[in-house]
This record gives structure tokens, C-alpha cells and sequence, in this order.
């Protein structure tokens, strides 16, 4: 059976213990208000800088030229556009000036952006063979796309999309397409806030550059391709909007 410690040896560990901790007395002369919040000392920056950091926006977008090769080229190089702070390479539309039909969507895939133009995967093939069916030759068909790359998430703030619509009005302005085929929920939600007349219930006049245009609304295509009795339904829609081009 171990031995019991005498009481004035347990005392002196105990007092041992705490003098390691840094206690040595048990009052001062001092009084102390142990509920008042502890003033750390002030740590001197490292480096002095006198000058208040700039917190003001980018520079606005110059803007933009005035025929279509130069806008290509702009859209293609500009440092101002949003797409300067996206991962990956801008994908640039397919022009067709005076095109029966230009084919919008909101962005790149993850596909395109890895094949490095839009339409590249099984929506391009539903959407070609959805137009040879309705007798328009894909290649003679303009796609663009509201916003040049993929942002990180595939998300972006109201500023970005704005400028993206403004963009996209004046390309549209400068190639004078015949009909504008809007694909999925952000494109329609974008650019069908115009001063247009409802026709129907997914097509439109849309007015552009003092230019009536008939503009159709369909789901994106990956919607279509899970949703059978959807893809029928955009097939008719899309033979009206070319039988009224």
C-alpha cells in the first residue's frame, strides 16, 4: 500500500507547481479588475504605407467597334470584358451575317470550353439534326453564346450578365440574323426583356437596332434530351419560327 504524502509536502508541490506556472504571489499591491477586457500591446506594421489601398472598380469596357470583324476581334482580346478574370479561353461566336437563324445560349459547357467551341457535345448534334430536319443547313446558321467563357461554378453576378445582354444586342445589331433561337432559362430571362409584342406563347418580336426580329424561346438542350415529349414540342416550335423567317 503506497504511503500517504505529509500534508507539508503536498503544500510545497502544489506551491512548486504554480511558481513553474508563473505565480509567485497570491495578492498584490496593485488591485486588478480581472473583468476588464486585456489590452494587447500595439504590434508595429511591418511596412508603413502611407497610402490608402485603392478600392475603386475596373475600368469601365471601351467601347465597342463598330463593324463585325473589329467586335469579333474586341470580344476575342479586350482586357475590359468580364471574361479577362474567367479560367479558360474566350470561345468566340460562329458568324453568319444575315443568317436565317442565330442560335443563343448562355455560356459554354464544360465541354465546350474543352473543345473550344459551343455546341460541341450531344446538344450540337440534337440541334442539327432538329435543324436539317426542318430544312436549314447547320453551317449557314450563326450560335453565340451571352457570355465568351465558362466562370468558375458556372456563376456570375448581375453586372457581369448585363454587360454580357448589352454585348450580345449590339452583336446582334451588326450580323442581322432573321430569327434568334434562345436556348434555355438565363438566355430567355436575359434577353426577352424587351420592348417586343408577345405572338405566341415561346415566340416574340423583339425590336433591335430599330430592326424587327421574330425571336423563339426553347428549354436548354439537355433539358430536351431527357425530356422526350419536350423534344417534340421544340421541334414544332422550331418549324413555325422557320416558316414565319
Amino acid at each position: 500500500m503506497p504511503a500517504t504524502p505529509h500534508p507539508a509536502s503536498a503544500i510545497k508541490s502544489v506551491i512548486d507547481w504554480w511558481a513553474l506556472a508563473g505565480v509567485d504571489a497570491a495578492v498584490t499591491d496593485t488591485p486588478r479588475d480581472w473583468l476588464a477586457a486585456e489590452r494587447k500591446p500595439a504590434v508595429a506594421p511591418l511596412l508603413q504605407n502611407t497610402a490608402a489601398p485603392s478600392r475603386s472598380p475596373p475600368a469601365a469596357p471601351s467601347a465597342s467597334p463598330g463593324t463585325v470583324d473589329e467586335f469579333i476581334d474586341w470580344l476575342a482580346s479586350s482586357p475590359d470584358l468580364p471574361e479577362a478574370g474567367f479560367p479558360g479561353n474566350r470561345i468566340l461566336p460562329r458568324t453568319v451575317v444575315g443568317a436565317p437563324l442565330l442560335i443563343i445560349t448562355d455560356m459554354p459547357t464544360d465541354e465546350d470550353m474543352a473543345a473550344g467551341r459551343l455546341l460541341s457535345g450531344a446538344d450540337g448534334k440534337l440541334l442539327a439534326a432538329m435543324l436539317r430536319a426542318v430544312g436549314l443547313d447547320e453551317a449557314g446558321v450563326g450560335v453565340a453564346s451571352l457570355l465568351l467563357a465558362r466562370p468558375a461554378g458556372g456563376m456570375c453576378d448581375g453586372p457581369t450578365w448585363t454587360t454580357a445582354v448589352a454585348r450580345m444586342r449590339r452583336y446582334i445589331a451588326l450580323t442581322s440574323p432573321g430569327g434568334l433561337l434562345l436556348l434555355g432559362d438565363q438566355t430567355n430571362r436575359a434577353l426577352c426583356e424587351t420592348d417586343g409584342a408577345g405572338t405566341e406563347e415561346n415566340s416574340m418580336i423583339v425590336n433591335y437596332a430599330s430592326a424587327m426580329i421574330l425571336a423563339m424561346r426553347l428549354p436548354a438542350p439537355h433539358i430536351l434530351m431527357r425530356h422526350p415529349a419536350r423534344k417534340i414540342a421544340a421541334w414544332a416550335e422550331l418549324r413555325k419560327l422557320v416558316a414565319r423567317l
